[in-house]
C-alpha cells in the first residue's frame, strides 16, 4: 500500500509541475496556430486554461502514479520469496 500512496504523491507533483507549464505552452501556441485560436480565443483567461489543464493532469498523472505503484507492489510481492 506505501507504494500506492507514493504513486500518488508523485503523479500529483508532477501535476502541479505540468499546470503552469502546459497553460504557457498553449497561451504561446494561440500566436502560431488557427486551431488554437479557435480553442483558446484571446481573451480568455490563463487561470481559466490552467484550471482545465490542472484537472486533466491531476486525474490521469495521479491515475498512472497509483497504477505504477500498484505495478511495483505486485513485482515486489513475487519476489520476496526468493
Amino acid at each position: 500500500m506505501p507504494e500506492v500512496m507514493a504513486g500518488f504523491i508523485c503523479g500529483f507533483a508532477l501535476s502541479v509541475v505540468v499546470t503552469p507549464v502546459g497553460a504557457i505552452a498553449i497561451v504561446r501556441a494561440r500566436g502560431t496556430s488557427p486551431l488554437m485560436r479557435q480553442i483558446v480565443p484571446e481573451g480568455t483567461s490563463m487561470i481559466a486554461v490552467s484550471v482545465i489543464i490542472n484537472l486533466f493532469a491531476v486525474l490521469t498523472l495521479t491515475a498512472i502514479g497509483m497504477l505504477l505503484g500498484m505495478l511495483l507492489a505486485g513485482i515486489e510481492s513475487s519476489n520476496s520469496g526468493d
